[in-house]
């Protein structure tokens, strides 16, 4: 009779343990999972957790997803596809076999990924994210954060990292000096100020840009001859260099230059000590919002330049060569 008890309870045990299910709010989610065959209908708002426990490859894009809630449940999921559905919460924290995340076009205001160690690939463009972590996630290879709104990225830490998008952001500086395997990058249309992209690696491109940035002066590079001539995708008033450090500002000019009269009404003159006509100087003049308004080629040490159609306003020149910002100076135009 003893056996027998014991054996009941094992029975018993055993399904209790094969009947647990995971709740799956989201009828359009629960749906996704019936029609993959995880799931049986009729939509009752969970699901078999035996059903999905095991599951390593998730596709559910374009299935209008609200939330995602059960997903950690999928604890031996290693990919992961939620594309372009309306989700505005996405907990991945317990998925920690997880390799690839794409979920991008989704509303999704947060992303924790300090959880998923193994992540070799994120894809989460077009997304509200306030923020996004990836200091954890050092086997990064590929990163596709474009049109996410965010301020900053810290890829410090990120040392494997190949592919990276960041456009259409609000980033001000990027520093991607540590990340030496890089071979694809873009940064177009930020705030930027400071770009360093001397990580040894820039022979090896296959792709740069950096367009959209009208306050970035200076990239900081591995050797400007090299990316004058290969990297093209740059803005007017950008220029190469080894140290961005120095030769941007007046107190830092590489060159002795003097503009007057200053404020001026019509025109102004720009005097070059020591002029080097090799040198293929050219003059930019460039407005509060970072806008080339005026470029001209400078052929002798003194240059008359005509400013009689540019509106009254605060401007900055700048000095520049084929490699280097070689003067700075404000402008005053009445």
């Amino acid at each position: 009779m003893k056996k027998f008890t014991i054996f009941f309870l094992i029975i018993v045990f055993n399904l209790k343990i094969n009947a647990q299910t995971t709740l799956i709010p989201d009828a359009n989610f629960e749906q996704a999972l019936i029609n993959l065959g995880l799931d049986t209908a009729p939509i009752n708002g969970s699901v078999l957790t035996a059903n999905i426990s095991s599951v390593d490859s998730l596709n559910v894009g374009l299935n209008n997803i609200n939330f995602m809630t059960g997903i950690e449940d999928f604890t031996a999921l290693t990919y992961l596809n939620c594309f372009d559905n309306q989700i505005y919460t996405l907990d991945v924290t317990q998925n920690l076999n997880l390799k690839y995340l794409i979920c991008t076009l989704n509303n999704l205001s947060t992303l924790d990924l300090t959880q998923n160690l193994m992540l070799i690939d994120l894809f989460c463009s077009s997304n509200p994210l306030n923020s996004l972590d990836i200091t954890q996630n050092l086997s990064l290879e590929k990163l596709l954060c474009g049109n996410t709104g965010i301020s900053s990225l810290n890829l410090s830490q990120n040392t494997s990292l190949i592919h990276l998008e960041c456009y259409n952001n609000q980033i001000n500086a990027l520093d991607i000096s540590q990340n030496t395997f890089l071979t694809y990058f873009t940064c177009s249309n930020n705030l930027l100020t400071t770009l360093n992209v001397q990580n040894g690696n820039n022979t090896n491109f296959s792709f740069y840009a950096s367009t959209g940035n009208s306050n970035l002066i200076c990239i900081q590079v591995d050797n400007p001859l090299w990316s004058n001539s290969n990297w093209t995708n740059i803005d007017a008033i950008a220029s190469f260099s080894t140290n961005c450090s120095v030769g941007i500002t007046e107190s830092g000019n590489k060159i002795n230059a003097t503009i007057y009269p200053n404020p001026t009404k019509g025109y102004f003159i720009v005097d070059i000590v020591n002029f080097n006509p090799q040198n293929n100087t050219n003059i930019l003049l460039v407005d509060i919002s970072g806008k080339v308004v005026l470029q001209s080629h400078v052929v002798k040490e003194f240059s008359k330049i005509d400013v009689s159609s540019i509106p009254k306003g605060f401007y900055t020149l700048l000095l520049r060569d084929e490699r280097y910002i070689l003067a700075s100076k404000k402008l005053v135009i009445k």
